[in-house]
């Protein structure tokens, strides 16, 4: 019963988070943008569906054994850990999006910002966004066993995938430093080494 109250309120506190973090109303986001980046299609639905979806499945999962939820196992320890793993993603996902501050637009109507973030999570992750949003959701798969969940975390990684090429493709055109950025930054995860500037040219010429 208390995990099953604990899991819940993660759950519901989590998503209350993040949509007061999300500020889609009225596209206030684009406000001072002009250049479009080309979007998946379709992730607007997905990217409903598994908000929605989630938090049914994985507010199930704390109370019922239903088959249908598909649950794999149950164990209280996973449980402790998915919500460990889910507080990580959420306090990423918090300091990315304040970092990104007004530079910030949806993956799903994307805007090429005006200017090149490169501070707090963003000096070592080009899209920390989305690895928070990762974690977070893997964390839920840990925490409730939901097959449901876990198809969830992979349909939003295979569109963050594509999203994160998209706007790197755009922000190349667009930002003259973003090429430099590219060299010492992960996509997702940082990058364990850097290759010096002068040591690549020197291999390319070879």
């Amino acid at each position: 019963m208390l995990n099953s109250v604990i899991g819940t309120i993660f759950l519901l506190g989590a998503a209350g988070i993040s949509a007061a973090f999300y500020k889609h109303r009225g596209r206030a986001y684009a406000k001072g943008k002009s250049e479009r980046i080309s979007v998946v299609p379709g992730f607007s639905a997905v990217y409903r569906w598994v908000q929605l979806s989630t938090l049914i499945f994985g507010v199930a999962s704390f109370w019922t054994t239903s088959p249908l939820l598909l649950r794999v196992y149950t164990s209280t320890g996973l449980l402790y850990i998915g919500l460990g793993v889910g507080s990580i993603g959420l306090i990423v996902f918090l300091w990315a999006k304040l970092t990104l501050d007004t530079e910030y637009s949806p993956c799903f109507d994307s805007f090429v910002a005006n200017r090149l973030i490169n501070s707090g999570p963003y000096s070592r992750v080009r899209h920390p966004i989305y690895t928070g949003n990762l974690l977070l959701l893997f964390g839920f798969f840990l925490a409730t066993a939901s097959l449901w969940i876990a198809l969830n975390f992979v349909l939003v990684a295979a569109y963050y995938i594509v999203s994160a090429h998209r706007e790197e493709v755009a922000l190349l055109h667009a930002l003259p430093a973003y090429a430099e950025y590219m060299d010492r930054t992960g996509r997702f995860i940082p990058k364990l080494f850097v290759v010096p500037k002068s040591v690549r040219e020197t291999e390319i010429r070879q």
